[in-house]
């Protein structure tokens, strides 16, 4: 696990407890148990869209348009376009699509 590193809570103290600590914002703090798994997650080699999906089953699957909800069992399943029509960024356009990728093809 590459990048993974505690450090103790407390540095006047020989025994203080080691964390895990992560960046929220301009903050670090010390991560939740589920922080904690995610960060192990992500710190594997296994790219995210490579990775399997323990909390769905062939069930959620529709073979029809593949999965109804992508983002549900994908993490970030979704498509960002932004258009910036001059340099300073007025007027900018965002827009994101998220559902099967055959209805982001017809939108």
């Amino acid at each position: 696990m590459d990048g993974c590193y505690k450090a103790p809570k407390s540095v006047s103290t020989k025994q203080s407890v080691k964390h895990y600590y992560i960046r929220k914002f301009s903050s670090s703090v010390i991560a939740s148990a589920e922080e904690e798994r995610e960060l192990f997650y992500v710190s594997e080699s296994i790219p995210f869209d490579d990775r399997e999906n323990l909390a769905a089953s062939l069930e959620d699957l529709d073979l029809g348009i593949i999965s109804e909800h992508p983002g549900k069992y994908f993490r970030y399943a979704r498509i960002e376009v932004v258009d910036i029509p001059d340099p300073t960024g007025r007027n900018m356009i965002e827009k994101t699509f998220t559902g099967p990728i055959q209805r982001h093809l017809r939108r």
